[in-house]
């Protein structure tokens, strides 16, 4: 899932990557996913307000995302898998 971080505002690639997550339809726990953020140039929050768990939550409450607690797992609910 790699892409070309050249010009790209850091915000964009963490959106970009959290997004692909989603739609791969696997779940993912946050330190996974924040690994793979840094690794490929991401930044720590969306936008000035939003930080990467927050952006989780909105995905929660919009029923993008669940959340397993007994795993610390996130779960992709609507995602389109070809």
């Amino acid at each position: 899932m790699a892409i070309n971080l050249n010009n790209i505002n850091p915000s964009d690639v963490t959106k970009h990557i959290i997004d692909e997550k989603i739609k791969e339809g696997e779940c993912f726990s946050l330190n996974e996913l924040i690994e793979e953020i840094r690794n490929q140039g991401g930044a720590d929050k969306i936008s000035p307000d939003i930080d990467i768990r927050q952006y989780l939550t909105l995905q929660r409450n919009k029923a993008i995302l669940g959340y397993n607690p007994s795993t610390d797992e996130y779960i992709p609910l609507m995602f389109n898998k070809n």
